[in-house]
């Protein structure tokens, strides 16, 4: 079963960061600004295949999982 926010699960480290790892690979997620066309946002950027997440899509996903 997958975890319970739905597509990805929080590490943390001693040193009081943390990162996500990839729901789609498995690969480390780094905390990134994206520059949108209208404004400017911060989310999760997979550094391996490339997943962008942010509360946006994690809410949709969410929503769409209710239907």
């Amino acid at each position: 079963m997958k975890s319970q926010n739905l597509w990805y699960e929080i590490c943390f480290y001693s040193n009081r960061r943390f990162a996500m790892k990839c729901y789609r690979c498995g690969g480390v997620m780094v905390y990134e600004k994206f520059f949108g066309i209208s404004e400017d946002f911060f989310g999760w950027r997979c550094i391996f295949c490339g997943e962008i997440v942010d509360n946006v899509i994690i809410e949709n996903r969410l929503e769409q999982r209710k239907r």
